[in-house]
């Protein structure tokens, strides 16, 4: 019996001495973080190289400098227009989704449609036809002998009037009679 309490007395006393050097995990949150801890980087936390995510006006930028070959090839014909949004606030809000369109909302629309309607983007204060200078605007960059031609496509491909209109770009003409719906 006296040999069983000594071997008892052994596996506490050991018990506690690796208890001391390495604590059990608990569920209670740690009260102090190490300097290592602290400092290391987590797969979350930025690094030098990761870059903060693009800014949506800088990526409509970069598209409407992408796509201005194929507007320039459509100038001073008739085009459908499938979208305008305002660039700076007041944003633009939409009275059928009751959605307000700031830029990362134009962007994200602007990329719908232009994968399904092959749009380009451009900024309507490059163009004289257009009377607000501060409107990204989403078009199809395909011609059309007039108006009529412009709003059947709206209608064959399922747009309203409100989201698909007839549009001539230009930078010599004015805006009267350039815009149709």
């Amino acid at each position: 019996v006296l040999a069983a309490v000594v071997i008892a007395a052994v596996v506490v006393i050991t018990v506690v001495l690796a208890l001391r050097h390495n604590p059990a995990p608990s569920s209670a949150p740690a009260t102090t973080v190490t300097t290592e801890a602290a400092s290391a980087p987590t797969s979350s936390s930025p690094t030098a190289t990761d870059t903060p995510p693009p800014d949506p006006t800088q990526q409509l930028q970069k598209i409407k400098n992408q796509d201005a070959p194929a507007v320039a090839q459509v100038v001073d014909h008739w085009i459908p227009q499938l979208t305008s949004k305002h660039a700076t606030e007041p944003w633009t809000v939409d009275p059928e989704d009751n959605e307000t369109y700031d830029p990362a909302q134009i962007l994200a629309e602007h990329q719908r449609l232009s994968q399904q309607y092959g749009a380009v983007l451009l900024w309507s204060g490059d163009w004289t036809t257009y009377e607000q200078p501060d409107y990204w605007v989403s078009v199809v960059p395909t011609t059309y002998p007039d108006s009529d031609s412009v709003l059947n496509w709206c209608r064959s491909v399922n747009r309203d009037p409100d989201h698909c209109s007839a549009q001539i770009v230009s930078t010599t003409l004015g805006t009267d009679g350039t815009h149709a719906s």
